[in-house]
Order: C-alpha cells, then structure tokens, then sequence
C-alpha cells in the first residue's frame, strides 16, 4: 500500500485485471472493501469509474463487500454507476441489493444523477426497483428529477417521471431558469431541444391525459347492481 492508501486490489480493481482480482480476494489477508485515504473510494467504485462491470460483479460476491459503502463525497456505487452511464453495472448493483434511496452529501440521488445524463434506460431501471419512492427527492439546491429534466427540455424524462407520480407544480416550473435551454451564439452547436413554453404545454397535456385516464379507468368499473331489499 502507498501512502495514499492505494493497494494491489485498487490497482486490479481499477484496471479490470479480473484475474488478478479474483486471486488477491482469494487471501485471507484482504480487505476487500478498503478505502483510499483521499477519496474513501472502495476497490469496486473504481472498478465503477473504470468501467469495468465484470471486476464490480466479481468484487460484490465476496462477503466483505458492501454495494452501499460511501466514498468522501457520500457516493455510493449506484450513484457512481448513474454519473458514468452504466446501465449493466447498475443492474449487477441492484441484484446485489444496493439501495436506490441514497443520497450523497449534495442530496442527490442515483435517480437524479440518471436524469442529469438524460439516461431513460437507467432512470426506467431505478423507477423500477424502488426510486419511485424518491421520485420528488430534492438535492440541496432544491432540484428535483422533474425540474432537472424540465429545465433541459427532455420530454421522454419527464414524462416518465409524471408517470411514475412526481408532482408537477405548473407555476413552480415556469419560473424556472431557462439557462439550459441551448439558446444564444452556442445554440448551432447543440441539438434543438424544448423552450420553457414548450416543455410548460408538455407538461399540461401530460396532465390532462392522466386525469382523463383516472376518469375513463373510474368510470368503467362494473358495480354490481343494488337489489331492493326484503322487508
């Protein structure tokens, strides 16, 4: 181990040498889950970062392993997989029961991370295995998965997010700042995406068709009929 408490396993785990990894937690000796003196970051959250899902699924089935130890920064490796777009290790993760619901120390969860990357597959994995339940999570700048997607003009994200029961306050999103909406000298550079008015009309009609689903799926309900009583 060097100074900064980088060690063999680091290093394997980092460069996805698998058998190397697989041979340094054969030994009794190994401390599968030690953390970088600097960074507090584990063998797997660089094997993470390196992206190197093989090496992170070999490192979760070691017993000393914990898919939800912290880093510094109060990342977990489901948070570093969604910064890093890593569907296939976001998956291996979830198997191994890494929790959806962690924030790090900004308040953000691996569900806001995957909106930030406008990373629909990742977002519908995670609503999917228990980030529904974070779905109006706030960081501490006061964002949300809705408002993120919102303000960067992605329709499909925000509409999976209605879907999957974020609360749309219409006169909230409309004083959002619209700095990310890919206008001004830099606008050529970048695809088209939907102003503030667009994405508010959206939204309303995203609204209104939920409501109007509500009431179709009410109003087809078979009662049984009331029989009259006997006296």
């Amino acid at each position: 181990m060097d100074r900064h408490g980088y060690n063999a396993l680091h290093s394997a785990a980092s460069g996805g040498d698998f058998n190397r990894v697989r041979l340094l937690l054969s030994r009794e000796d190994v401390e599968p889950d030690m953390p970088k003196r600097e960074t507090g970051e584990t063998p797997m959250m660089l094997a993470i970062s390196g992206k190197h899902p093989d090496a992170v699924e070999l490192l979760l089935q070691h017993p000393g392993v914990n898919p939800d130890a912290c880093d510094l920064g109060s990342r977990t490796p489901l948070i570093i997989a969604a910064y890093w777009n890593q569907l296939e290790t976001a998956q291996i993760l979830l198997h191994y029961g890494a929790d959806p619901s962690i924030r790090d120390k900004e308040g953000n969860t691996p569900l806001l991370k995957a909106v930030w990357n406008s990373d629909e597959k990742k977002m519908r994995l995670l609503l999917e295995r228990g980030s529904a339940a974070e779905v109006d999570a706030a960081n501490v700048w006061g964002e949300t998965p809705l408002t993120v997607a919102f303000q960067r003009g992605k329709e499909e994200c925000t509409a999976m997010l209605l879907r999957a029961g974020a609360r749309a306050d219409l006169e909230a999103l409309g004083k959002l700042d619209g700095k990310c909406y890919r206008e001004g000298r830099m606008a050529f550079a970048y695809p088209r995406v939907r102003t503030r008015e667009e994405m508010l009309e959206f939204v309303r009609g995203l609204i209104e068709e939920q409501v109007h689903e509500k009431k179709t799926a009410s109003a087809s309900v078979v009662r049984p009929p009331v029989l009259p009583s006997r006296l």
